[in-house]
């Protein structure tokens, strides 16, 4: 039954033809065969002329993406491409694939492997090892800015600048965001 409900807000979310879609671990109760097929025939070819933001675990959906995050403690670990991370990151790179089955294990033994890698490499760098320096930006949120002591109810500035809609087509825009949370079925 989850398999169905997955695939069906797939397809739903598909057929609204967004232009951005937030995908949050979109495969998750999905079988192999099944996954693999809609990460080709809607991800990867459907979905193509569009952006797309797939929150995943897994190797082969890195390797198809156009860009790459990875985020460790919300600090960036690695941005770019499939062949920069290997080209950078030997040392994750090499952990990662030289793991045969990763992409064959549960989500949740993924993503211990992941952040137990993650880890490894963190505490080599700071142990001495550095490889290739990395981008270090934070993507925690920050405190509001104050300005000379005047702060709204909200934290921010009481003086604010006015919004202007540059683009007023583009601002009718849509998107689609499929997550990991389940519908509840009517009884």
């Amino acid at each position: 039954l989850r398999t169905h409900l997955c695939v069906f807000w797939f397809l739903r979310a598909v057929y609204k033809d967004a232009d951005l879609y937030l995908l949050d671990a979109p495969f998750t109760h999905l079988d192999l065969v099944t996954e693999k097929e809609i990460f080709e025939k809607l991800v990867c070819t459907r979905m193509a002329s569009k952006t797309r933001i797939v929150v995943t675990s897994k190797l082969e959906h890195l390797k198809r993406a156009d860009r790459i995050l990875l985020l460790h403690n919300g600090d960036c670990f690695f941005y770019g491409t499939f062949s920069e991370l290997q080209a950078k990151r030997p040392d994750f790179s090499n952990l990662l694939l030289g793991m045969e089955a990763y992409d064959n294990c549960n989500a949740e033994r993924r993503s211990s492997i992941l952040t137990e890698t993650l880890r490894r490499v963190s505490v080599d760098e700071t142990a001495g090892f550095r490889g290739p320096e990395t981008l270090r930006q934070s993507f925690r949120q920050q405190q509001p800015p104050v300005i000379n002591g005047s702060q709204g109810g909200d934290g921010y500035p009481d003086k604010r600048k006015q919004s202007l809609i540059l683009n007023p087509l583009a601002a009718a825009r849509k998107f689609s965001f499929i997550g990991n949370s389940q519908p509840e079925m009517a009884k």
